[in-house]
């Protein structure tokens, strides 16, 4: 009877971390797939031809970072201290962006911001092995 119970309770245990490896594996594929997102949305902004298609841009950036940080909460050990820091000054770059001027003077002082957004998402995207 206690080789059941032992039997019972091992195969209860494998179960249990089964599915705990399954979801953090579905964690980080929904997080991989934000990096993704979002990478894409801050490269839209270097192509942007406009104000308000800069505008519009960054509302999407500003969207997929939403998303990003929502799944990063399910990610064990996500490294977001580079992203958040990284967003930190792609933010206080937007803000400080020109409210007149040619698109081009708003796209050079969003540019480093942007770039830097792009090198720690790349890390994390190294990190997290996403392909």
């Amino acid at each position: 009877m206690r080789v059941f119970v032992l039997v019972g309770a091992g195969l209860g245990l494998a179960i249990v971390i089964g599915f705990l490896a399954t979801s953090q594996s579905r964690a980080e594929k929904d997080y991989c797939d934000d990096l993704s997102s979002f990478k894409t949305s801050l490269a839209n902004v270097a192509g942007s031809s406009s104000v308000s298609d800069l505008q519009s841009n960054v509302s999407a950036v500003q969207s997929a970072w939403g998303d990003l940080k929502n799944s990063a909460s399910n990610v064990k050990d996500n490294n977001s201290s580079s992203l958040d820091s990284a967003w930190s000054n792609f933010t206080q770059a937007i803000t400080s962006l020109p409210q007149s001027g040619s698109i081009d003077a708003a796209k050079q002082s969003i540019t480093n911001a942007a770039q830097n957004m792009q090198s720690a998402v790349a890390a994390s995207v190294k990190s997290y092995d996403c392909s």
